[in-house]
């Protein structure tokens, strides 16, 4: 099923005698999007195509739940996590552009979450943690777990762990891996509360520490290609009630200790936020910065704000109710301050599980 996606941007007329855009499945030019979540309703695997602002449906018969998108190198199949609920199995599948066909490559233990799928750069298996669900954990009153990184061949579909990272608590852990074609497959490990380290599971000595708040989601964050830099949200002020609270997209080089901040608008300094008038303040970010995914040459990231509205609150429960809200995606460009919007779609309910985007290799 394709619609056109709806979008925040301003369309400015050109004329030009280039040939049209080859269809999905011929091209691998960094210019489509992997969305995962609920759009319109739906609750599936989508295609956003950034040259023709097309919304592609890629899994209009199933799996219901589909998460944790990611490009084969070649660009022809996109792998996801089906998942479980409970102590339900999550599931790995691959779905073929071209013609839609899925193929299951692995089922996980029942109880566990798959996430985070990366490719080989042969393309030849996928990396992705395995861990006890977070709120299994919490009703059977254990408060610490491990997460293994794990890769499986394609070709035969069995499993091998490639390390054990932990103990943690339940919701903590691996926030990403990559799998990069000189170190092998390294994952961004959150070790403590606002403490990133980056660790090479061949040799699960940490590497560099990062001392940064990231927030509470599990996506994050995400390692550039090379594993040198790290996309992830920053927290600009305090929380706004039940409107969450301001944030930006941060860009984290690992090597050299640096921070470069992306909002709406050049003049919002994370370092004079308190100084800053309500109209630059307006131009953060307010709610979550979430699943961050990077180009092939790690000049780009593409992210989702995840804009949800509350209110307070039930009155059997006392929990917060949901109001409404949108997901909007975004695209930052490094040495550019200000993030250019891609696209908005209205949230129908309260996400779950979380939205993820995967940019498609080739840029």
């Amino acid at each position: 099923t394709t619609t056109s996606a709806p979008t925040t941007t301003t369309t400015t007329t050109t004329t030009t005698t280039a040939a049209p855009p080859p269809p999905l499945g011929e091209a691998c030019d960094g210019s489509v999007l992997a969305i995962s979540g609920q759009i319109d309703g739906a609750h599936s695997l989508f295609t956003l195509d950034l040259r023709q602002s097309t919304l592609t449906d890629l899994l209009p018969d199933g799996p219901e739940i589909a998460t944790s998108p990611a490009w084969q190198p070649t660009c022809d199949v996109i792998a996801f996590v089906s998942r479980a609920v409970g102590e339900e199995a999550d599931r790995i599948h691959l779905v073929e552009i071209a013609s839609g066909e899925t193929t299951k490559i692995l089922t996980g233990p029942p109880g566990e979450r798959l996430d985070h799928l990366t490719w080989s750069p042969e393309a030849d298996a996928i990396a992705y943690t395995r861990r006890r669900d977070p709120f299994l954990l919490s009703q059977e009153g254990e408060w610490e777990t491990t997460t293994a990184v794990e890769r499986v061949d394609i070709a035969t579909g069995e499993p091998v762990v490639a390390t054990t990272l932990g103990p943690h608590s339940n919701y903590e852990g691996v926030s990403d891996i990559a799998w990069t074609v000189d170190r092998g497959i390294v994952a961004l490990y959150a070790s403590s509360y606002g403490q990133l380290s980056v660790v090479r599971t061949d040799d699960t000595r940490s590497g560099p520490t990062i001392q940064h708040d990231p927030g509470y989601s599990i996506h994050c964050c995400e390692l550039s290609p090379d594993a040198r830099l790290i996309a992830t949200e920053t927290r600009l002020g305090p929380v706004q009630g039940e409107l969450g609270q301001h944030t930006a997209l941060a860009i984290i080089d690992i090597q050299h200790e640096t921070i470069e901040t992306f909002t709406k608008h050049p003049d919002v300094d994370p370092d004079s936020w308190d100084e800053l008038p309500d109209t630059l303040r307006e131009s953060s970010f307010l709610g979550f910065i979430e699943s961050p995914t990077w180009s092939s040459d790690g000049t780009r990231v593409a992210f989702i704000h995840s804009n949800q509205q509350w209110e307070c609150c039930d009155a059997d429960t006392g929990f917060p109710i949901w109001a409404g809200g949108s997901l909007d995606l975004w695209l930052a460009v490094l040495g550019e301050p200000v993030a250019t919007p891609i696209a908005s779609f209205t949230m129908t309910e309260s996400p779950w599980p979380a939205p993820a985007l995967a940019l498609m290799p080739g840029s």
